[in-house]
C-alpha cells in the first residue's frame, strides 16, 4: 500500500506541476501562472509535446472519484518513464523559477508583488527542494 501511495503521490505532482506549467487548468478557479509570470511561454518543441504526454499519462495514473473512468494506458509505466517524467517537469519548473526571479528583480520596491522576492523561495541558484 505505501508503494501505490508514493505511486500516487510523484503522479499527483507531475500532473499539478505540468498543468501549472502549460496553463492548463479552469482559469476562474485555479491559480493560473500567468497571475505569477504574466510573460511566460511553456517550452515549445519535443519537451512541451513530452509535457503534454506526461500530464495525459499522469492523469490516467491518480485516483479519481466519478461516473466515468479514463480508459487505461497501453505505455507501460517504468522506472526510466518515471525519471524522464521527473527530469522534464523539473527542468521546465526551473526554467520557470529563473525567469520569475528575473521578473520579480526589475519591479519596483514598492510593487506588491516585490515582496514575493523575501527569502530564498525563488532564487534559482538554491535547490528547488522537488524531490519528484
Amino acid at each position: 500500500m505505501l508503494y501505490n501511495a508514493c505511486l500516487e503521490s510523484f503522479f499527483i505532482n507531475v500532473r499539478s506541476l505540468t498543468e501549472f506549467l502549460q496553463k492548463r487548468g479552469n482559469k476562474s478557479k485555479d491559480i493560473w501562472i500567468a497571475d505569477i509570470l504574466p510573460t511566460w511561454e511553456c517550452e515549445p518543441g519535443e519537451l512541451g509535446v513530452r509535457l503534454r504526454r506526461w500530464w495525459d499519462l499522469a492523469s490516467q495514473q491518480v485516483a479519481h472519484f466519478g461516473l466515468s473512468r479514463t480508459e487505461p494506458t497501453d505505455e507501460p509505466i517504468t522506472l526510466q518513464t518515471c525519471e524522464q517524467m521527473r527530469d522534464d517537469v523539473l527542468t521546465v519548473y526551473r526554467r520557470f523559477r529563473k525567469e520569475l526571479t528575473e521578473f520579480l528583480d526589475e519591479l519596483p520596491v514598492d510593487d506588491e508583488r516585490s515582496r514575493m522576492r523575501t527569502g530564498s523561495a525563488f532564487d534559482p541558484s538554491e535547490d528547488d527542494g522537488y524531490r519528484l
